[in-house]
Protein backbone atom coordinates (compact mmCIF):
# COMPACT_ATOMS: atom_id res chain seq x y z
CA UNK A 1 0.00 0.00 0.00
CA UNK A 2 0.80 3.76 -0.43
CA UNK A 3 -0.25 6.16 1.88
CA UNK A 4 0.18 9.91 0.33
CA UNK A 5 -3.19 12.00 0.95
CA UNK A 6 -1.27 15.20 0.58
CA UNK A 7 0.13 14.51 -2.86
CA UNK A 8 3.79 15.07 -1.74
CA UNK A 9 4.84 12.00 -3.77
CA UNK A 10 5.27 13.50 -6.76
CA UNK A 11 5.24 17.11 -5.90
CA UNK A 12 7.07 19.69 -7.51
CA UNK A 13 7.70 23.56 -6.63
CA UNK A 14 9.44 26.01 -9.26
CA UNK A 15 11.86 29.25 -8.29
CA UNK A 16 12.86 31.20 -11.30
CA UNK A 17 12.51 34.26 -13.43
CA UNK A 18 11.68 34.30 -17.30
CA UNK A 19 15.03 34.25 -19.33
CA UNK A 20 17.08 33.82 -22.44
CA UNK A 21 17.57 29.77 -22.07
CA UNK A 22 18.91 28.44 -25.39
CA UNK A 23 18.95 24.24 -25.23
CA UNK A 24 21.70 23.35 -28.21
CA UNK A 25 21.49 19.89 -29.23
CA UNK A 26 23.26 20.16 -32.54
CA UNK A 27 26.87 19.28 -31.50
CA UNK A 28 25.58 15.76 -30.97
CA UNK A 29 26.32 15.26 -27.51
CA UNK A 30 23.96 13.58 -25.33
CA UNK A 31 23.62 16.38 -23.17
CA UNK A 32 22.22 19.57 -24.62
CA UNK A 33 24.71 22.99 -24.30
CA UNK A 34 22.13 25.25 -21.88
CA UNK A 35 22.85 29.00 -22.55
CA UNK A 36 21.47 32.59 -21.79
CA UNK A 37 19.88 31.38 -18.47
CA UNK A 38 21.78 33.86 -16.84
CA UNK A 39 19.98 36.77 -18.56
CA UNK A 40 16.73 37.86 -17.39
CA UNK A 41 13.46 38.89 -19.91
CA UNK A 42 12.52 42.71 -19.82
CA UNK A 43 11.88 44.08 -16.19
CA UNK A 44 10.81 41.24 -14.48
CA UNK A 45 13.61 40.96 -12.39
CA UNK A 46 15.78 43.15 -9.81
CA UNK A 47 18.62 44.69 -11.20
CA UNK A 48 21.08 42.68 -12.75
CA UNK A 49 21.05 39.12 -14.13
CA UNK A 50 23.36 37.36 -11.42
CA UNK A 51 20.84 34.38 -11.03
CA UNK A 52 22.10 32.64 -7.77
CA UNK A 53 20.84 36.28 -6.46
CA UNK A 54 17.88 35.02 -4.54
CA UNK A 55 16.14 38.42 -5.01
CA UNK A 56 15.71 37.29 -8.53
CA UNK A 57 13.67 34.21 -7.48
CA UNK A 58 9.89 34.14 -8.28
CA UNK A 59 7.44 31.70 -8.15
CA UNK A 60 5.85 29.57 -11.02
CA UNK A 61 4.26 25.75 -11.28
CA UNK A 62 3.59 24.53 -7.63
CA UNK A 63 2.19 20.83 -7.61
CA UNK A 64 1.15 18.34 -5.71
CA UNK A 65 0.86 14.95 -7.37
CA UNK A 66 0.61 10.85 -5.12
CA UNK A 67 -1.19 8.03 -4.98
CA UNK A 68 -3.32 6.60 -2.09
CA UNK A 69 -3.26 2.66 -3.17
CA UNK A 70 -4.88 0.09 -0.92
CA UNK A 71 -4.40 -3.60 -2.16
CA UNK A 72 -6.30 -6.36 -0.08
CA UNK A 73 -6.32 -10.12 -0.72
CA UNK A 74 -8.76 -12.45 1.22
CA UNK A 75 -8.60 -16.18 0.09
CA UNK A 76 -9.93 -19.97 1.23
CA UNK A 77 -8.58 -22.60 -0.07
CA UNK A 78 -8.49 -26.73 -0.21
CA UNK A 79 -6.46 -29.06 -1.75
CA UNK A 80 -6.43 -32.85 -1.47
CA UNK A 81 -4.44 -35.93 -2.58
CA UNK A 82 -5.68 -39.76 -3.16
CA UNK A 83 -3.80 -42.14 -4.04
CA UNK A 84 -5.97 -45.01 -6.50
CA UNK A 85 -6.80 -48.69 -7.24
CA UNK A 86 -9.44 -48.01 -9.39
CA UNK A 87 -11.23 -51.17 -9.99
CA UNK A 88 -8.37 -52.71 -10.72
CA UNK A 89 -7.08 -49.88 -13.71
CA UNK A 90 -3.67 -49.47 -11.92
CA UNK A 91 -2.51 -47.21 -14.25
CA UNK A 92 -4.65 -44.60 -13.15
CA UNK A 93 -3.26 -44.24 -9.66
CA UNK A 94 -3.79 -40.65 -8.29
CA UNK A 95 -5.99 -37.87 -8.41
CA UNK A 96 -5.78 -34.42 -7.00
CA UNK A 97 -8.45 -31.78 -6.66
CA UNK A 98 -9.75 -29.05 -4.44
CA UNK A 99 -11.20 -25.66 -4.74
CA UNK A 100 -10.32 -21.86 -3.87
CA UNK A 101 -12.30 -18.60 -2.84
CA UNK A 102 -10.97 -15.23 -3.13
CA UNK A 103 -11.43 -11.49 -2.78
CA UNK A 104 -8.85 -8.74 -4.16
CA UNK A 105 -9.65 -5.72 -3.45
CA UNK A 106 -7.71 -2.42 -5.38
CA UNK A 107 -8.32 1.01 -4.64
CA UNK A 108 -6.33 3.26 -6.07
CA UNK A 109 -6.67 7.10 -5.03
CA UNK A 110 -5.28 9.89 -7.16
CA UNK A 111 -4.69 13.21 -5.25
CA UNK A 112 -3.21 16.37 -6.82
CA UNK A 113 -3.81 20.33 -7.21
CA UNK A 114 -4.08 20.30 -10.57
CA UNK A 115 -8.06 20.50 -11.14
CA UNK A 116 -8.85 24.08 -12.63
CA UNK A 117 -5.36 24.99 -12.58
CA UNK A 118 -4.81 25.68 -9.33
CA UNK A 119 -1.45 24.26 -9.55
CA UNK A 120 -0.63 27.43 -11.91
CA UNK A 121 -2.06 30.04 -9.71
CA UNK A 122 1.33 31.55 -9.80
CA UNK A 123 2.41 30.71 -13.35
CA UNK A 124 4.45 33.30 -15.05
CA UNK A 125 6.93 34.65 -12.62
CA UNK A 126 4.76 37.53 -11.01
CA UNK A 127 6.63 39.94 -8.81
CA UNK A 128 3.98 38.82 -6.09
CA UNK A 129 4.23 37.82 -3.77
CA UNK A 130 7.46 38.29 -2.63
CA UNK A 131 9.32 35.24 -1.63
CA UNK A 132 12.05 35.56 1.25
CA UNK A 133 15.48 36.02 0.30
CA UNK A 134 16.05 33.22 3.23
CA UNK A 135 14.15 30.27 1.13
CA UNK A 136 16.57 29.97 -1.27
CA UNK A 137 20.37 28.77 -0.87
CA UNK A 138 23.42 28.23 -3.41
CA UNK A 139 23.78 24.10 -4.06
CA UNK A 140 27.33 23.00 -5.58
CA UNK A 141 26.83 19.84 -7.30
CA UNK A 142 30.43 19.93 -8.03
CA UNK A 143 32.63 20.05 -11.51
CA UNK A 144 32.48 16.14 -11.42
CA UNK A 145 28.32 16.79 -11.90
CA UNK A 146 27.46 14.05 -14.96
CA UNK A 147 31.04 13.68 -15.51
CA UNK A 148 30.64 10.42 -17.35
CA UNK A 149 27.95 11.83 -20.15
CA UNK A 150 28.92 13.50 -23.14
CA UNK A 151 28.20 17.46 -22.86
CA UNK A 152 28.48 17.61 -19.33
CA UNK A 153 31.26 20.64 -19.77
CA UNK A 154 28.20 22.32 -21.34
CA UNK A 155 25.28 22.45 -18.20
CA UNK A 156 25.13 24.74 -15.07
CA UNK A 157 26.72 23.26 -11.93
CA UNK A 158 25.54 25.50 -9.33
CA UNK A 159 21.77 26.81 -8.92
CA UNK A 160 19.39 27.79 -6.26
CA UNK A 161 17.93 25.08 -4.07
CA UNK A 162 14.64 25.89 -1.88
CA UNK A 163 12.18 23.81 0.45
CA UNK A 164 9.22 22.95 -1.93
CA UNK A 165 7.10 22.51 1.76
CA UNK A 166 7.77 26.14 3.02
CA UNK A 167 7.20 27.41 -0.33
CA UNK A 168 4.12 25.70 -0.71
CA UNK A 169 3.33 27.08 2.93
CA UNK A 170 4.30 30.54 2.22
CA UNK A 171 2.25 31.07 -0.76
CA UNK A 172 -0.86 29.34 0.73
CA UNK A 173 -0.95 31.71 3.51
CA UNK A 174 0.21 34.93 1.20
CA UNK A 175 -2.67 34.43 -1.55
CA UNK A 176 -5.32 32.60 0.33
CA UNK A 177 -5.44 30.06 -2.44
CA UNK A 178 -5.58 26.20 -1.46
CA UNK A 179 -3.04 24.25 -2.77
CA UNK A 180 -4.01 20.60 -1.16
CA UNK A 181 -4.25 17.61 -2.98
CA UNK A 182 -7.91 16.50 -3.49
CA UNK A 183 -9.25 13.08 -4.74
CA UNK A 184 -8.95 13.37 -8.81
CA UNK A 185 -11.41 11.95 -11.73
CA UNK A 186 -8.34 8.78 -12.64
CA UNK A 187 -9.98 7.22 -9.02
CA UNK A 188 -10.93 3.88 -8.80
CA UNK A 189 -11.69 1.06 -6.35
CA UNK A 190 -12.11 -2.72 -8.18
CA UNK A 191 -13.32 -5.91 -6.34
CA UNK A 192 -12.92 -9.00 -7.82
CA UNK A 193 -14.31 -11.97 -6.62
CA UNK A 194 -13.18 -15.66 -7.64
CA UNK A 195 -14.26 -19.24 -7.67
CA UNK A 196 -12.12 -21.64 -8.43
CA UNK A 197 -12.45 -25.56 -8.69
CA UNK A 198 -10.31 -28.31 -10.22
CA UNK A 199 -9.15 -31.88 -10.47
CA UNK A 200 -6.07 -33.80 -11.93
CA UNK A 201 -5.83 -37.39 -12.87
CA UNK A 202 -2.44 -38.77 -13.21
CA UNK A 203 -2.13 -42.13 -15.45
CA UNK A 204 0.95 -44.26 -15.44
CA UNK A 205 1.37 -47.47 -17.70
CA UNK A 206 4.63 -49.36 -17.93
CA UNK A 207 4.80 -51.17 -21.32
CA UNK A 208 7.93 -53.66 -23.00
CA UNK A 209 9.78 -51.17 -24.00
CA UNK A 210 7.86 -47.95 -22.97
CA UNK A 211 6.46 -46.18 -20.45
CA UNK A 212 3.68 -43.53 -20.38
CA UNK A 213 2.59 -40.90 -17.67
CA UNK A 214 0.04 -38.66 -18.63
CA UNK A 215 -1.98 -35.87 -16.52
CA UNK A 216 -5.90 -34.93 -17.51
CA UNK A 217 -7.19 -32.03 -15.76
CA UNK A 218 -9.95 -29.83 -15.66
CA UNK A 219 -10.42 -26.25 -14.13
CA UNK A 220 -13.28 -24.03 -13.69
CA UNK A 221 -12.98 -20.60 -12.74
CA UNK A 222 -15.51 -17.95 -12.05
CA UNK A 223 -15.21 -14.32 -12.11
CA UNK A 224 -16.99 -11.39 -10.69
CA UNK A 225 -15.81 -7.76 -10.17
CA UNK A 226 -17.52 -4.66 -9.56
CA UNK A 227 -15.69 -1.16 -10.60
CA UNK A 228 -16.07 1.95 -9.28
CA UNK A 229 -14.18 5.40 -10.77
CA UNK A 230 -15.48 9.10 -11.10
CA UNK A 231 -16.55 11.21 -13.87
CA UNK A 232 -14.94 14.01 -13.91
CA UNK A 233 -16.34 15.87 -16.94
CA UNK A 234 -14.45 18.63 -18.58
CA UNK A 235 -15.77 21.94 -19.44
CA UNK A 236 -13.43 23.95 -20.95
CA UNK A 237 -9.82 24.40 -21.87
CA UNK A 238 -7.59 27.71 -20.89
CA UNK A 239 -4.48 29.42 -21.69
CA UNK A 240 -2.04 29.13 -18.67
CA UNK A 241 1.18 30.18 -20.72
CA UNK A 242 2.86 29.98 -23.98
CA UNK A 243 2.52 26.48 -23.87
CA UNK A 244 0.08 24.84 -21.46
CA UNK A 245 -3.80 25.15 -21.42
CA UNK A 246 -5.62 24.76 -17.82
CA UNK A 247 -8.68 22.61 -17.58
CA UNK A 248 -11.54 23.85 -16.00
CA UNK A 249 -13.74 20.64 -14.77
CA UNK A 250 -17.51 20.04 -12.94
CA UNK A 251 -18.92 18.26 -10.08
CA UNK A 252 -17.51 14.86 -10.27
CA UNK A 253 -19.88 12.02 -10.60
CA UNK A 254 -19.39 8.34 -9.70
CA UNK A 255 -19.87 5.78 -12.01
CA UNK A 256 -20.24 1.83 -10.96
CA UNK A 257 -19.71 -0.68 -13.58
CA UNK A 258 -20.13 -5.07 -13.10
CA UNK A 259 -17.65 -7.67 -15.31
CA UNK A 260 -18.40 -11.45 -14.63
CA UNK A 261 -17.43 -14.18 -16.82
CA UNK A 262 -16.93 -18.34 -16.68
CA UNK A 263 -14.22 -20.39 -18.02
CA UNK A 264 -13.67 -23.82 -17.82
CA UNK A 265 -9.53 -24.97 -18.78
CA UNK A 266 -9.22 -28.92 -19.88
CA UNK A 267 -5.36 -29.82 -20.02
CA UNK A 268 -3.74 -32.71 -21.28
CA UNK A 269 0.04 -33.90 -20.63
CA UNK A 270 1.39 -36.89 -22.23
CA UNK A 271 4.69 -38.19 -22.17
CA UNK A 272 6.18 -41.60 -23.75
CA UNK A 273 9.64 -42.80 -22.97
CA UNK A 274 10.66 -45.52 -25.69
CA UNK A 275 13.60 -47.27 -24.57
CA UNK A 276 16.28 -45.41 -23.34
CA UNK A 277 17.22 -42.89 -26.13
CA UNK A 278 13.69 -41.56 -27.15
CA UNK A 279 11.02 -39.37 -25.31
CA UNK A 280 7.62 -37.82 -26.94
CA UNK A 281 5.80 -35.40 -25.49
CA UNK A 282 2.48 -33.57 -26.57
CA UNK A 283 -0.13 -31.29 -24.66
CA UNK A 284 -2.97 -29.56 -25.05
CA UNK A 285 -4.31 -26.57 -22.62
CA UNK A 286 -6.68 -24.00 -22.55
CA UNK A 287 -5.48 -21.00 -20.15
CA UNK A 288 -6.66 -17.69 -19.31
CA UNK A 289 -4.60 -14.25 -17.73
CA UNK A 290 -7.03 -11.87 -16.27
CA UNK A 291 -6.91 -8.11 -17.10
CA UNK A 292 -4.89 -6.28 -14.36
CA UNK A 293 -7.40 -3.64 -12.28
CA UNK A 294 -5.75 -0.64 -13.76
CA UNK A 295 -6.96 -1.72 -17.13
CA UNK A 296 -10.23 -1.87 -15.93
CA UNK A 297 -10.48 1.48 -14.73
CA UNK A 298 -13.54 3.02 -15.87
CA UNK A 299 -12.25 6.96 -15.89
CA UNK A 300 -10.70 9.12 -18.55
CA UNK A 301 -7.69 10.78 -17.60
CA UNK A 302 -6.60 13.51 -19.07
CA UNK A 303 -2.51 13.23 -19.47
CA UNK A 304 -1.56 16.11 -22.14
CA UNK A 305 -3.15 19.57 -21.87
CA UNK A 306 -0.87 21.86 -24.68
CA UNK A 307 -1.62 24.39 -27.06
CA UNK A 308 -0.63 23.09 -30.70
CA UNK A 309 -3.22 20.19 -30.29
CA UNK A 310 -0.96 18.37 -28.12
CA UNK A 311 -3.92 16.58 -26.41
CA UNK A 312 -3.65 13.58 -24.61
CA UNK A 313 -5.81 11.20 -22.75
CA UNK A 314 -6.29 7.41 -21.45
CA UNK A 315 -8.83 5.27 -20.29
CA UNK A 316 -9.66 1.62 -19.02
CA UNK A 317 -12.39 -0.57 -19.90
CA UNK A 318 -14.73 -2.11 -17.22
CA UNK A 319 -16.07 -5.11 -19.68
CA UNK A 320 -12.33 -6.51 -20.91
CA UNK A 321 -12.39 -9.94 -20.57
CA UNK A 322 -9.62 -12.31 -19.83
CA UNK A 323 -6.97 -13.02 -22.08
CA UNK A 324 -8.17 -16.73 -23.43
CA UNK A 325 -5.78 -19.03 -25.30
CA UNK A 326 -5.50 -22.20 -26.60
CA UNK A 327 -2.32 -24.22 -26.64
CA UNK A 328 -0.53 -27.33 -28.66
CA UNK A 329 2.56 -28.48 -27.98
CA UNK A 330 4.44 -31.77 -29.49
CA UNK A 331 8.14 -32.85 -29.56
CA UNK A 332 10.44 -35.39 -29.74
CA UNK A 333 13.42 -35.84 -28.25
CA UNK A 334 16.59 -37.99 -28.99
CA UNK A 335 19.29 -38.60 -26.15
CA UNK A 336 22.00 -40.13 -28.03
CA UNK A 337 25.01 -39.76 -25.10
CA UNK A 338 24.66 -39.55 -21.44
CA UNK A 339 24.81 -35.84 -22.13
CA UNK A 340 23.61 -34.98 -25.52
CA UNK A 341 20.52 -34.67 -27.25
CA UNK A 342 18.62 -33.29 -30.08
CA UNK A 343 14.74 -32.47 -30.22
CA UNK A 344 11.81 -31.34 -32.48
CA UNK A 345 8.88 -29.98 -31.29
CA UNK A 346 5.53 -27.88 -32.56
CA UNK A 347 4.21 -25.45 -30.59
CA UNK A 348 0.92 -23.17 -31.32
CA UNK A 349 -1.04 -20.70 -29.53
CA UNK A 350 -4.21 -19.65 -30.03
CA UNK A 351 -5.20 -16.33 -28.34
CA UNK A 352 -8.12 -14.60 -28.04
CA UNK A 353 -9.55 -11.41 -26.19
CA UNK A 354 -5.40 -10.08 -26.02
CA UNK A 355 -5.20 -7.22 -24.86
CA UNK A 356 -3.86 -4.25 -26.58
CA UNK A 357 -4.23 -0.22 -27.00
CA UNK A 358 -5.68 1.83 -29.59
CA UNK A 359 -5.82 5.51 -29.55
CA UNK A 360 -8.74 6.92 -30.82
CA UNK A 361 -10.13 10.73 -31.41
CA UNK A 362 -12.61 11.58 -28.52
CA UNK A 363 -13.71 14.95 -27.39
CA UNK A 364 -16.10 16.17 -24.86
CA UNK A 365 -19.31 18.33 -25.94
CA UNK A 366 -18.50 22.06 -25.88
CA UNK A 367 -15.00 22.22 -25.70
CA UNK A 368 -12.92 24.06 -27.74
CA UNK A 369 -8.77 24.75 -27.86
CA UNK A 370 -8.50 28.13 -26.78
CA UNK A 371 -4.86 28.41 -28.79
CA UNK A 372 -6.90 27.83 -31.88
CA UNK A 373 -8.82 30.44 -34.19
CA UNK A 374 -7.97 34.00 -34.82
CA UNK A 375 -6.41 34.63 -31.71
CA UNK A 376 -3.93 32.43 -30.82
CA UNK A 377 -3.62 33.54 -26.92
CA UNK A 378 -7.38 33.94 -26.47
CA UNK A 379 -10.44 31.83 -26.91
CA UNK A 380 -12.10 33.16 -29.60
CA UNK A 381 -15.55 32.27 -31.86
CA UNK A 382 -13.09 30.67 -34.24
CA UNK A 383 -11.41 28.24 -31.95
CA UNK A 384 -12.36 24.61 -33.12
CA UNK A 385 -13.00 21.65 -31.16
CA UNK A 386 -10.62 19.87 -28.65
CA UNK A 387 -9.96 16.92 -30.06
CA UNK A 388 -7.81 14.62 -27.67
CA UNK A 389 -5.51 11.44 -28.83
CA UNK A 390 -7.76 8.45 -26.68
CA UNK A 391 -5.41 5.65 -25.77
CA UNK A 392 -7.99 2.80 -24.71
CA UNK A 393 -7.65 -0.66 -24.17
CA UNK A 394 -9.04 -3.17 -26.81
CA UNK A 395 -9.29 -6.49 -27.70
CA UNK A 396 -7.59 -8.68 -30.74
CA UNK A 397 -7.32 -12.00 -31.76
CA UNK A 398 -3.29 -13.37 -32.70
CA UNK A 399 -2.11 -16.97 -33.30
CA UNK A 400 1.79 -18.09 -32.85
CA UNK A 401 3.04 -21.22 -34.57
CA UNK A 402 6.78 -22.15 -33.42
CA UNK A 403 8.93 -24.78 -34.75
CA UNK A 404 12.26 -25.21 -32.98
CA UNK A 405 15.42 -27.69 -33.49
CA UNK A 406 17.58 -27.92 -30.36
CA UNK A 407 20.67 -29.61 -30.13
CA UNK A 408 23.31 -30.48 -27.55
CA UNK A 409 26.82 -31.91 -27.55
CA UNK A 410 29.13 -32.65 -24.44
CA UNK A 411 32.42 -31.77 -24.86
CA UNK A 412 35.54 -32.71 -23.51
CA UNK A 413 36.16 -29.59 -21.62
CA UNK A 414 32.97 -28.22 -20.39
CA UNK A 415 29.31 -28.58 -20.98
CA UNK A 416 27.73 -26.05 -23.87
CA UNK A 417 24.57 -24.94 -23.91
CA UNK A 418 21.88 -25.57 -26.14
CA UNK A 419 21.86 -24.73 -29.73
CA UNK A 420 18.40 -23.85 -30.91
CA UNK A 421 16.80 -23.15 -34.40
CA UNK A 422 13.62 -21.71 -34.51
CA UNK A 423 11.23 -20.01 -37.02
CA UNK A 424 7.76 -18.54 -35.47
CA UNK A 425 5.25 -16.93 -37.15
CA UNK A 426 2.48 -14.39 -35.84
CA UNK A 427 -1.07 -13.74 -37.18
CA UNK A 428 -3.01 -10.44 -35.98
CA UNK A 429 -6.84 -11.18 -37.03
CA UNK A 430 -9.14 -8.74 -37.05
CA UNK A 431 -9.99 -6.75 -33.04
CA UNK A 432 -13.07 -7.98 -31.49
CA UNK A 433 -15.40 -5.21 -30.37
CA UNK A 434 -14.13 -2.47 -27.76
CA UNK A 435 -16.45 -3.12 -24.91
CA UNK A 436 -16.46 0.95 -24.13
Amino acid sequence: SIDDEKGAGNALSLIGFANHSVFDHTAGDILPAITGFEAALGSQTATGTNYLDPRHGRAHVILRRGWNIQDRVEQLRLDAHLDLDWHGVKALNQLDFGVRLARQTKDNERRDNEANARHCTFCGYFAEPDIPEHFQSVFLAGEGFLAGISGHENIPKVWLRHDGAQLFQFLEQASEVSLEAVRRGNSFTIEEETLAAYANLVYRQEFEHAFLTGHIGLRYEHTDAVIQGVDEQLLSLVILDQTELGQVTGASQPIEARNHYDNWLPSLNIKLEIGDDWVARAAFSKSMTRPTMAQLSPSISLNTTRQGGDLRASAGNAQLKPFESTNYDVSLEYYYNAASYMSVGYFRKDVKNFITQSVESFSFEGVTDPSTGLNANAPDANDTPAIFDLLVAIHRRILLYILFFCSNVESPLHFQRPLCYHTAKIYDLPSTACYM
